[in-house]
């Protein structure tokens, strides 16, 4: 965990005694108001101090370094608020090792959180692993390259950083990967099979919401630092990433992406 995650866990209060604020009436309409002020209090704060936290980061070093430690960064504060969170709402996931439905679905990332799963990789597998990943994002970037949105949205491509239906960069992955998740496998098997008209997939919302507001608490960061914080498509930015030595300098320097590795959701 990085020194300004672990400054937030020290100074954040955000436990309270919910066995006596729930108890036996739990259905009554004053203790679930208490339990939603007390979620948007978490999530308020994870936004807050993502923010802020990126903020320094890049007063302290606009340089590699400080990118990689942004992306590192933005995990533990998801962490960081999703253990206060599962806490409260004990969720009982499907998700576990091995299952890997959800990644063949477009993922939006930024680009410290890309560079740091790249340079996890670099640090952590042989030259060959290495070598074979960049390959699968060259070929993974070509596909996507000739479809539109919406045809990708159907067409199950996999993640270039799965390997054997495993995440390679498991510890360094994106805080989108980090926060989907399922209360049930079948939903995902058929979205998967049929990704023309998924069902919908049980979730439990908190969760959800504080993916969504330290990425956006990243994204304001970023943007106090003069720099880009508009989301990456995964496969898109890290291919550009990979195979450009001096993408994340001209970042650095306040050069804005070039568009085409901007992340395109499907719809209108």
């Amino acid at each position: 965990m990085s020194r300004d995650a672990q400054a937030a866990l020290s100074s954040w209060s955000l436990r309270r005694p919910f066995d006596r604020l729930m108890g036996r009436h739990s259905r009554e309409k004053k203790a679930r108001k208490a339990l939603s002020d007390w979620t948007r209090d978490v999530l308020t704060r994870a936004h807050d101090a993502q923010r802020a936290s990126v903020a320094q980061i890049f007063q302290r070093s606009q340089s590699l370094e400080a990118t990689v430690e942004a992306g590192m960064n933005a995990g533990d504060f998801y962490e960081l608020a999703r253990q206060t969170l599962d806490e409260v709402f004990k969720p009982k996931l499907a998700c576990k090792r091995g299952c890997s439905f959800c990644c063949h679905i477009p993922v939006a990332a930024s680009l410290p959180e890309i560079v740091n799963a790249l340079m996890f990789a670099r640090a952590t597998f042989s030259a060959q692993r290495y070598h074979s990943l960049t390959e699968r994002l060259a070929r993974a970037d070509e596909a996507v390259q000739a479809l539109g949105p919406e045809e990708r949205a159907r067409r199950n491509l996999a993640c270039p950083f799965l390997e054997n239906d495993q995440c390679s960069v498991y510890e360094a992955r994106p805080v989108a990967c980090r926060a989907w998740h399922s209360l049930e496998v079948e939903p995902c098997k058929q979205a998967y099979e049929h990704p023309e008209s998924p069902p919908e997939t049980p979730t439990v919302a908190p969760v959800l919401y504080a993916g969504d507001a330290v990425r956006e608490g990243l994204r304001l960061g970023l943007q106090d630092a003069f720099l880009d914080g508009q989301r990456l498509d995964l496969v898109r930015g890290a291919h550009w990433l990979a195979s450009d030595p001096e993408a994340v300098d001209r970042w650095l320097a306040g050069v804005e992406f070039p568009e085409e590795v901007r992340f395109t959701p499907p719809g209108p």
